[in-house]
């Protein structure tokens, strides 16, 4: 199993876990969800698929192997795989956007320095509306 496929486990292993945590952060005088009311299920079937991949351990070969997406084109397993982490990472991105708006009155001038305080789009491109 090539070792890159090992880091992209160990992160799809570790974002549930840091999305729970960022998600109790967002409602810190409320009740804290619980790890099972958050994650419950997919919780589950997450660490199913993960050691199903484990048990194919691709080779670098087959992270290589390609089909054709009806849209996007020829897309690789590697593709696939890294875009399932991009997609974990998204959520905690969106969870901490809703966390900084809990304080965008309170920062005042500072706003214009703080990414997080402009982000406004996801659909635009590699760096969202700010990059053009």
């Amino acid at each position: 199993m090539p070792d890159h496929l090992e880091h992209i486990i160990a992160l799809l292993e570790r974002t549930p876990a840091h999305s729970m945590n960022c998600s109790a952060a967002c409602h810190p005088s409320g009740p804290r969800p619980t790890k099972a009311a958050i994650a419950g299920a997919p919780e589950v079937v997450r660490a199913a698929s993960l050691n199903k991949l484990r048990s194919l351990a691709p080779s670098s070969d087959d992270m290589e192997r390609c089909c054709v997406h009806q849209v996007l084109g020829k897309v690789t397993l590697a593709n696939l795989l890294n875009t399932w982490v991009a997609h974990d990472i998204t959520h905690l991105h969106q969870i901490t956007r809703v966390m900084a708006h809990q304080v965008r009155g309170g920062v005042g001038p500072f706003s214009r320095n703080l990414g997080v305080m402009r982000c406004s789009a996801h659909g635009d491109g590699p760096a969202g509306p700010e990059s053009k």
